[in-house]
């Protein structure tokens, strides 16, 4: 679907918030003897919320969960509603239709800042970071930040065809849609934004070990022809 400069729907579409089901769940029953799908999955509702209407219902017939007290605040133009999934589920699939991103927008126009807080987090007291991710980086002096980065897959590597030369202005950033490896959307927009690993770094007060992609410009012989070689390139 179109999305705006942020990556939010411009249009009716179907979001997949998670799927952790184990091999094969395309062929049921699942063969899961080691119960990998997580029992916390259906310990409560998951938490809905999106600034805009939407009629939203499930998006897969192997999603089974209840989407219920659906409410729309006409103040504020936000919509909240629970999910809820039987156990041994895991996974939600989302379609929302009838979208109207505000009360002057047309019908099928999407809606903007969805949020989906799972029943283990406190849904009156949101953190970026749940405390199952800070305590499992407890054992460690210090973080790398390659693989959530995206820092091996940026364009010009790996005899890459298409952008060779990242700008610091197409980088991921805190406010976008996700924070996944998205670079159909903007080219230089791989994993997390810098802003989050600051974030993160600082939360847990670990030394950080960042990479920087090879396609990212600056004063460096290669990738960027055009380089002073006169100047000097700082990495903070």
């Amino acid at each position: 679907v179109p999305t705006d400069e942020r990556g939010w729907p411009q249009a009716d579409g179907k979001l997949v918030v998670f799927d952790l089901r184990p091999a094969f769940a395309w062929a049921p029953p699942i063969d899961d003897p080691e119960k990998k799908i997580p029992a916390h999955l259906s310990d409560g509702p998951w938490k809905l919320s999106f600034v805009g209407k939407a009629n939203v219902t499930p998006a897969d017939t192997s999603f089974t969960g209840k989407i219920a007290n659906i409410y729309f605040n006409n103040e504020t133009n936000v919509t909240t509603a629970d999910i809820t999934l039987p156990t041994g589920e895991a996974l939600m699939v989302l379609q929302f239709s009838n979208t109207q991103r505000t009360p002057d927008s047309r019908k099928g126009s999407g809606v903007t800042n969805i949020s989906i807080i799972a029943p283990y987090c406190n849904a009156n007291n949101v953190t970026l970071f749940t405390d199952h991710f800070i305590r499992a980086l407890a054992p460690f002096d210090h973080m790398r930040f390659m693989g959530i980065t995206g820092t091996n897959y940026q364009a010009g590597y790996y005899n890459d065809k298409g952008h060779h030369i990242i700008e610091w202005n197409q980088r991921p950033l805190p406010n976008d849609m996700t924070q996944i490896s998205w670079p159909d959307f903007r080219p230089g927009k791989h994993g997390w934004s810098w802003e989050y690993v600051i974030l993160l770094a600082n939360e847990v007060d670990k030394d950080i070990w960042i990479n920087i992609p090879v396609s990212a410009s600056g004063c460096l012989p290669y990738p960027d022809p055009n380089c002073d070689r006169n100047q000097t390139t700082y990495i903070y």
